[in-house]
C-alpha cells in the first residue's frame, strides 16, 4: 500500500470514520487506529481473517458477502457485542468492493458508532428554529404561502390555482418538478391554505438521511432499542394532525418503501424496538425531480406506493417553460441581493437578459437566484448593471441548453396531434415541445403587447413597469412584430 493512500485513509479515520481493507480472501491488509471493538489490537488484525478475529461465516459477514457478490453495502444498521470491552455496538456500516481494471482485489469497509450520528435524530425534536437545509424539520409557522410564489405566466397560474383547490381537502399530493423548481415552497403553501394550518409542517428529505436512520426519524424509538435510545416519538406521530412533506421519496429503498406503505394504508406506526402500534393520521405530500413513471418501470417505486401518494399529482413547470418569469424574478433577486449584500444594483443589461431567455436553466429558480448572488457579490462597489462578465464561468462556458425539438412547419397550435396520427412522422415529444415553445410566444407577445396598452404604448413607462430596459423592450417589440 502507498504512502499516499495510507494517508488518505488514515484522514477518513481521523474524521471520525473506522475504516478497514481486506483481499479477495477476506484478510486485513489495513485497520485504522480507532478499530479498537475486538479483542485484539488493530496492528495485530493485518494478515489474520475478518470471519476468524469475529467469529463469522461467509453468510454472517457482511464484508465477505460483497467479496462474494460485488454488491455494496450502504450504511447498514449493524449491531455487535464486543468480547474484549462487554458492550454492545450499533454500527452505521458500508462495505464496498475494490475494483481494479475490471478485476476484483478487495473490498473496504467504512463505519462509525450510531451514537456518533445520533444527532441527526435530534433535529426534529421542534424545540430549534427550522433550518433550511436540516434533513428534517418541524414547524407550525412562517412558514411560505401561495402569495410569497413570484410568477407571470399562464402555467405557473393554473399551477397555483389547481394547488388551492386540492389544498383544501385532505388527499395525498405528489409534486413532481425538477430540482429548483420550488417543492418545498409550494408544499408549505399547500398546509398554509389547508384547514390544518394551525398545526405542525414536518419537512424530511428522504435523500439526506440513510433508511435505517431515517426509520427512527419517521416512526420513532423506543427506550432500550439500542444503545443510548431513549423514548421518542417519530415524525409521522409528530405531524398527526397536521401535515408532513417527504421530499425526494424516490431515494427510499424498496424495504423502506413496504414500511412506508403499510403506514399509509393502515394509518399506524410501530416504534423501532416496540411492537405496539400507533394510531396517526397526517396529511401526506410528497415530492419527485424525476419522473415517477419511469421510476416504476424500472422497479425502483412500487406501484402500490405511488397510487397511494399520488390521489393528486400536480407537476411544477421548469423556468425554461416559463421564460415570461424570468424579468420578475430577477428583479426580485436583485432586490434581495442589495439588501443582503449591502449593494445598489439597478439592473442587468440588454445582453444578459437575452442569455436568460435563452439559457435553458437546468438549476432552474434556484439557479438563477445563485446567478444573481454570485453577480452581486463579484461586481465592482459602484457598479449598478449586471454584465456578461459578472455571471458564474459556468453559465458562460455552457451554450444555452435550448429545449429539444425538432422542425414542425405548416403547423398550427391546433391540429398538431392530428397530424401525429395521420403518421406524418411528427413524434409526441417534438409536438410538446412544439406546442409549449409556441404558447410561450404567444403569451410573451400578449404580455408586452398588453404592459404597451396599460401605457398608451409610452416604451419608458412601459419599460419601467415590468423591470427591464427601454433598450431590451424596444428588441421585444421588434421580435413579436409588435404595433
Amino acid at each position: 500500500m502507498s504512502e499516499e493512500t495510507r494517508l488518505v485513509l488514515d484522514a477518513l479515520a481521523a474524521i471520525g470514520n473506522v475504516v478497514e481493507i481486506v483481499d479477495t480472501e477476506g484478510v486485513y491488509v489495513y485497520c485504522s487506529e480507532n478499530s479498537n471493538f475486538a479483542d485484539i489490537e488493530p496492528k495485530d488484525m493485518i494478515g489474520k481473517n475478518v470471519k476468524d478475529i469475529y467469529g463469522l461465516t461467509d453468510d454472517t459477514s457482511k464484508v465477505m458477502r460483497v467479496l462474494h457478490t460485488g454488491i455494496p453495502i450502504r450504511d447498514y444498521l449493524m449491531s455487535f457485542l464486543s468480547v474484549a470491552t462487554g458492550k454492545r455496538y450499533l454500527w452505521l456500516y458500508s462495505a464496498y468492493p475494490l475494483i481494479v481494471e475490471g478485476t476484483l482485489i478487495g473490498a473496504i469497509t467504512v463505519y462509525k458508532p450510531f451514537s456518533n450520528v445520533k444527532s441527526l435524530v435530534d433535529e426534529y425534536d421542534g424545540t430549534e428554529k427550522r433550518k433550511s437545509d436540516c434533513p428534517a424539520s418541524v414547524q407550525t409557522g412562517n412558514l411560505f404561502t401561495f402569495d410569497d410564489i413570484i410568477y407571470a405566466s399562464a402555467n405557473m397560474e393554473e399551477t397555483i390555482e389547481l394547488c388551492r383547490k386540492v389544498a383544501k381537502s385532505d388527499s395525498s399530493i405528489l409534486l413532481v418538478g425538477e430540482t429548483g423548481t420550488g417543492k418545498q415552497m409550494f408544499a408549505e403553501s399547500i398546509h398554509s391554505e389547508s384547514t390544518k394550518n394551525s398545526k405542525p409542517f414536518i419537512s424530511v428529505n428522504c435523500a439526506a438521511i440513510p433508511d435505517t436512520l431515517l426509520e427512527s426519524i419517521l416512526f420513532g424509538v423506543t427506550k432500550g432499542a439500542y444503545t443510548g435510545a431513549v423514548e421518542k416519538a417519530g415524525l409521522f406521530e409528530q405531524s398527526s394532525d397536521g401535515t408532513i412533506f417527504l421530499d425526494e421519496i424516490q431515494a427510499l429503498s424498496p424495504e423502506m418503501q413496504a414500511k412506508l406503505l403499510r403506514v399509509l394504508e393502515y394509518k399506524v406506526v410501530r416504534r423501532v424496538g416496540s411492537n405496539r402500534e400507533i394510531k396517526v393520521n397526517p396529511r401526506i405530500i410528497t415530492a419527485m425531480n424525476v419522473n415517477p413513471l419511469d421510476y416504476m418501470k424500472a422497479g425502483k417505486l412500487k406501484p402500490d406506493l405511488f397510487y397511494r401518494i399520488a390521489v393528486v399529482t400536480i407537476r411544477i413547470p421548469p423556468l425554461r417553460e416559463r421564460t415570461s418569469d424570468i424579468p420578475i424574478l430577477v428583479n426580485h433577486f436583485i432586490q434581495k441581493a442589495n439588501s443582503d449584500f449591502s449593494r445598489n444594483i439597478e439592473k442587468c443589461s440588454d445582453q444578459v437578459m437575452q442569455h436568460f431567455f435563452q439559457y435553458g436553466w437546468p438549476g432552474n429558480v434556484r439557479e438563477l437566484q445563485h446567478t444573481i448572488e454570485h453577480a452581486a457579490a463579484v461586481m465592482g462597489e459602484c457598479d449598478t448593471c449586471v454584465q456578461m462578465e459578472d455571471l458564474p464561468a459556468l453559465l458562460m462556458q455552457n451554450t444555452p441548453i435550448a429545449v429539444e425539438t425538432r422542425e414542425i412547419s405548416g403547423l398550427d397550435f391546433e391540429n398538431v396531434f392530428g397530424h401525429i396520427e395521420s403518421g406524418v412522422g411528427i413524434d409526441y415529444k417534438s409536438a410538446h415541445n412544439y406546442v409549449l415553445n409556441e404558447f410561450n410566444r404567444q403569451f410573451n407577445r400578449f404580455f408586452i403587447k398588453h404592459a404597451l396598452e396599460v401605457t398608451n404604448y409610452n416604451v419608458s413607462q412601459t419599460a419601467h413597469s415590468i423591470k427591464i430596459s427601454r433598450q431590451f423592450l424596444h428588441k421585444l417589440i421588434r421580435k413579436f412584430d409588435i404595433r
